[in-house]
């Protein structure tokens, strides 16, 4: 099984988000208790570190290829967080897979052989290839969770 482990933001253990504590706990153990599910499920890059910490602007989660980390907002509810991060190792996945790249030169993302430049709207963003990708999958993970039990 591939290895996922957990970092926590020092903000959360010891600064302004203190708070987020016991959320951070909830999602630590959520991580572990659906650990066989996450595996079975996506095929994302060995040892991925899961980073909890407070995100600016609304965002959720994030995926960085570069770090191999995964970060994660933990003010929210524990089946969004299980959706985002099942979101973002949908990334993980489509960057091991080289499935999804950076290309520096052209600064495009390039999907399945196809480039993309940045988009300027959030509904170009939402009907980028991969992000649709992303959330069908991630909701489909919740569903057959929430279906066992799990969540």
């Amino acid at each position: 099984m591939t290895a996922m482990k957990t970092t926590i933001a020092t903000s959360i253990k010891y600064g302004n988000y203190k708070q987020y504590q016991a959320a951070t706990n909830q999602i630590i153990a959520t991580l572990r208790s659906l650990w066989k599910e996450f595996n079975e499920a996506f095929d994302y890059r060995a040892d991925v570190t899961v980073h909890i910490r407070p995100i600016r602007g609304g965002t959720h989660g994030r995926a960085f290829d570069h770090k191999n980390m995964i970060e994660i907002d933990p003010r929210y509810p524990i089946k969004r967080v299980v959706e985002t991060i099942a979101h973002e190792l949908t990334h993980s996945e489509q960057y091991k897979q080289n499935r999804l790249s950076y290309d520096a030169v052209s600064q495009c993302r390039v999907f399945d052989g196809t480039r993309f430049r940045k988009p300027t709207t959030h509904q170009q963003y939402l009907n980028l290839p991969w992000e649709v990708e992303a959330r069908k999958r991630a909701a489909e993970f919740v569903a057959r969770c929430e279906q066992k039990g799990l969540i």
